[in-house]
């Protein structure tokens, strides 16, 4: 009932090689800005695509036809990638849509950024002064998820609109420091992503805070949630 070896193993050891490079460039995330890690994500489509044979016309079978197809449409995605990466763009995803240069543009470029103890406890003291709402995020350079709550529900149409009366306002803890890691234990924090709302007497809303991920419906209805209080 075993297979017997053959030109099939060969493609399986190749597949697995891809995907190894795939677990390699989404590794690298974490730690390479957003644009760099997209490029490489075009880099890796590229090379699947010349090793398919996009570029060659010598396919004589079907199945060497429908590689050098598979391999143009990898091509195409690659030089989408790039020129996303060119453009400030750095979701993998939608390659020419979103990322950081949209991002600066919407309603998150309004984001007062913080990353000691003191920077958050001013802002906060001062949001509670102005009598205005407060919506506190976690973010890391190294976290997946953050990157994506900003893409996908901060800088989404449906949740835009609604944080135009929040004081909007990120600890970046990217560094980890002790002082940072501290004020994980103050709160009750694992880590990010994590988002807190707190109402304009400065007082948090513990039943609305968000602990990993989340969808632009599921914030919209925190965000009306927290309305129905103010």
């Amino acid at each position: 009932l075993l297979p017997k070896s053959g030109t099939w193993m060969v493609a399986v050891r190749n597949a697995f090689g891809v995907m190894l490079l795939g677990v390699s460039v989404w590794l690298l995330e974490r730690v390479l800005p957003g644009q760099l890690s997209l490029a490489l994500w075009g880099l890796l489509a590229a090379g699947v695509a010349l090793f398919l044979g996009a570029l060659e016309f010598t396919a004589k079978d079907a199945r060497g036809k429908l590689a050098q197809l598979l391999g143009l449409a990898l091509l195409v995605y690659a030089l989408a990638a790039w020129t996303g990466a060119l453009k400030g763009n750095d979701d993998p995803l939608q390659p020419l849509a979103g990322g950081v240069a949209s991002a600066q543009s919407s309603a998150s470029g309004n984001w007062q950024t913080v990353s000691t103890p003191a920077e958050l406890d001013a802002a906060l003291a001062q949001a509670k002064s102005d009598g205005q709402p407060l919506l506190l995020d976690w973010y890391a350079d190294w976290c997946i998820s953050c990157k994506k709550i900003e893409r996908e529900v901060f800088n989404s149409p449906q949740i835009g609109p609604q944080l135009a009366d929040y004081h909007l306002l990120r600890f970046d803890m990217t560094d980890s420091t002790a002082a940072q890691r501290a004020l994980l234990d103050r709160y009750g924090l694992f880590g990010p992503p994590a988002i807190q709302l707190f109402a304009a007497n400065g007082q948090e809303m513990h039943d609305l805070r968000v602990i990993g991920e989340i969808d632009a419906p599921g914030f919209a209805e925190r965000l009306n949630g927290a309305r129905e209080r103010f």
